[in-house]
C-alpha cells in the first residue's frame, strides 16, 4: 500500500524488498489516500494486527507510538490556539 500523496510505502515493505532482491521490475502497487500521518499509521497497525504476526510486545510498541503522535498533535493544536489570542 502506497500513500499516494506522499509516495510512502505504508504496508508491504517486506514484499517490496523481496521483489527488488529478486530483480522483479514490475510490482503491483495499490495506492491509497490518507487524511494524515495518524490515519496512515492506524492503517498499517490494522494490517499487521490482522495478519496476527505481532507479539503482545509489538502491539504495545505500536500503541505507544500512536499515543506519542497523538500527544504531539494535541500539543501543536493547543499551541496554535494559544497563538490566536
Amino acid at each position: 500500500m502506497l500513500w499516494d500523496e506522499k509516495g510512502i510505502v505504508i504496508d508491504g515493505h517486506t514484499r517490496l524488498q523481496a521483489a527488488i532482491a529478486a530483480g522483479i521490475d514490475d510490482v503491483l502497487v495499490i495506492r491509497n489516500s490518507f487524511e494524515d500521518e495518524d490515519a496512515a499509521v492506524e492503517y498499517a497497525i490494522h494490517c499487521q494486527r490482522d495478519r496476527r504476526n505481532l507479539s503482545d510486545a509489538d502491539m504495545l510498541r505500536w500503541i505507544a507510538e500512536v499515543d506519542k503522535r497523538k500527544t504531539k498533535a494535541q500539543a501543536r493544536k493547543v499551541g496554535a490556539t494559544n497563538n490566536l489570542g
